[in-house]
């Protein structure tokens, strides 16, 4: 994993991967504000979209499938908080016509949130 970026929030540290900002370039180039490893506690998650109140999480090459279910579930119960899911093995001309339609999508909807 090549770590690209670190940002330190309330004396915490977080290693940005490539693939993390890749992702959120290609948000905010739709024109969409983010915040990276935003905080909805007890998780974070890789890509917060404010305006659509919803997630993008970046699987790597360690993500444990099961884990993230229940993690997705939780997020969605408590917080109403949808999360897509984009893996490394997706290449990257791919991601951006996966996150057009769901973004477009959610925007249709009205509702502020996927």
């Amino acid at each position: 994993m090549k770590e690209s970026t670190v940002r330190a929030r309330n004396n915490v540290k977080f290693v940005y991967t490539a693939g993390q900002l890749a992702i959120n370039k290609i948000i905010e180039d739709m024109g969409f504000v983010t915040d990276m490893e935003k905080e909805f506690l007890p998780y974070q998650v890789d890509v917060y979209v404010y305006s659509i109140h919803a997630a993008v999480e970046y699987d790597g090459a360690h993500s444990f499938k099961k884990k993230d279910e229940k993690r997705d579930e939780y997020l969605m119960e408590k917080y109403n908080l949808p999360v897509l899911r984009l893996t490394f093995f997706a290449p990257k001309e791919n991601v951006k016509q996966i996150l057009i339609p769901y973004f477009k999508n959610c925007a249709m909807k009205g509702e502020n949130k996927c």
